[in-house]
């Protein structure tokens, strides 16, 4: 077609379908996709009493096979066949199981690790709302404390939120970040909001 310009080559009078630009080279290495992947677990000794914990890493690659995200956390040797992010840590003396979330800021206590403590930590009200990944309602969240938890002789004061109920020990991102139960190798960025 005259004065037309090829959407492949750029040259005119000619279509795309028939233009030779590009039909005798090498076809292209193999396409470069999204992926999420699971690397072997690293053991290494824990600081507390020699047992050996794994390490996992899950990377997100863009096209041109970067990392734009990196997840690590550890494990104890109970979760090496369920590789769920779980920790046993010192809350002010009570030793408890806490789950990692490492998408959370926010840490939640429940009313039956609360009552245990001692002596029991004053509580300061709150009006953050918490959610659940797949839930419509909030938590029924009644106040916030702040505690001392300790992992391998490490201690650190952080805010928890108290909720209602016995769901165990939730631990968010800083926290386990601090205790050096998540590493994030690259933060693509960060959010601020009242509503978690």
């Amino acid at each position: 077609m005259k004065g037309k310009s090829c959407n492949k080559s750029g040259r005119v009078n000619h279509f795309a379908k028939v233009c030779l630009e590009g039909r005798f080279k090498q076809p292209a290495a193999t396409k470069k996709t999204k992926a999420v992947k699971q690397l072997v677990p690293e053991k290494r000794r824990s600081a507390d009493g020699g047992t050996e914990e794994g390490r996992y890493t899950w990377h997100a690659k863009d096209e041109e096979e970067e990392d734009i995200l990196v997840i690590s956390f550890a494990c104890g040797r109970q979760q090496k066949r369920h590789p769920t992010p779980v920790c046993t840590l010192d809350i002010m003396g009570t030793t408890a199981t806490a789950l990692i979330i490492t998408g959370a800021s926010v840490n939640v206590i429940y009313d039956v690790l609360y009552n245990l403590l001692s002596p029991r930590p004053l509580m300061t009200p709150c009006t953050t709302k918490i959610y659940t990944y797949d839930g419509c309602d909030p938590l029924p969240l009644r106040r916030a404390i702040v505690v001392t938890v300790t992992r391998h002789g490490r201690s650190i004061k952080y805010k928890f939120h108290v909720a209602k109920g016995d769901r165990g020990t939730l631990l968010g991102c800083h926290i386990a970040e601090d205790l050096e139960l998540a590493f994030f190798v690259q933060q693509v960025h960060e959010t601020h909001a009242d509503t978690y």
